[in-house]
């Protein structure tokens, strides 16, 4: 089981070890993420590139076609897309805001649908790009419906970033600050990700208020949608909501017929 464990997570580095500001890898690199011999790391590439996770290029090694298949059945099949994806829509046509749905995973944070508003937006956070886990509507919320234990470890982890600390200059005042985004059940966020732009995120919530994701609306700062900020911050919150109550219908089933 420990060879097992061993192989997922030298998996996981590898695939981890991609990013914005380093898209391909190297053998060395791999050598590296792996932390072993470059001769491994080639047997270790070559099974993930028979797999498709990887793909090599010129030298290079990049993400791989069996991930453009994965990405196929999550909005294929998703539950939480497949409850929301048409109610986004719905909102972005009915307020003109951008209307995102954010997915939390570990310690991640990523977009997985953006339904476009009526005007153009310069949003750098689109679909697939990983989040700031501290700045931005999204995390906060993420944050707020953490639980306490798993929150004080990210703090204890992450307490040196400049992010966190804006949160709150030790553990108490940190809980503070997200006890009251809890209790509002929503977060609006100006300027945090992009200069500009307004955010307004309410959670998802899942089995056991379980936090699956967040709601989040967003538009310029200049050029407001109809409406004030509380109506569109009970607006995410009601479709938060929705969308969570419908999560749970997919869950139970259809209805049984009587004997």
């Amino acid at each position: 089981m420990s060879g097992e464990t061993s192989v997922l997570k030298r998996v996981g580095a590898v695939l981890n070890g991609f990013s914005d500001r380093r898209p391909q890898l190297t053998l060395a690199d791999l050598a590296t993420l792996l932390e072993a011999s470059e001769a491994t790391a080639y047997r270790y590439a070559a099974e993930l590139c028979d797999i498709g996770l990887l793909a090599r290029r010129a030298g290079h090694f990049l993400p791989g076609p069996k991930i453009i298949e994965l990405d196929y059945l999550i909005q294929s099949y998703d539950p939480v897309l497949r409850a929301g994806t048409s109610a986004m829509a719905a909102i972005a046509e009915r307020t003109g805001c951008h209307v995102l749905l954010c997915a939390v995973y570990g310690q991640g944070l990523v977009n997985v649908h953006h339904a476009v508003g009526r005007q153009p937006l310069a949003l750098t956070f689109l679909r697939g790009r990983t989040m700031p886990l501290f700045r931005g509507s999204q995390a906060r919320v993420a944050l707020a419906f953490t639980p306490t234990r798993k929150l004080r470890r990210l703090w204890a982890t992450h307490r040196d970033d400049p992010d966190l600390a804006r949160l709150g200059a030790d553990w108490l005042a940190l809980r503070r600050t997200l006890q009251a985004v809890r209790k509002a059940g929503h977060y609006i966020s100006r300027g945090e990700l992009d200069p500009g732009i307004t955010g307004i995120a309410a959670p998802l919530l899942g089995e056991d208020a379980t936090l699956l994701g967040c709601l989040v609306l967003a538009y310029a700062a200049d050029q407001p949608p109809t409406g004030d900020e509380a109506a569109l911050a009970a607006t995410v919150m009601a479709e938060a909501r929705a969308i969570s109550d419908r999560l749970g219908l997919q869950r139970a089933g259809p209805p049984q017929a009587d004997g």
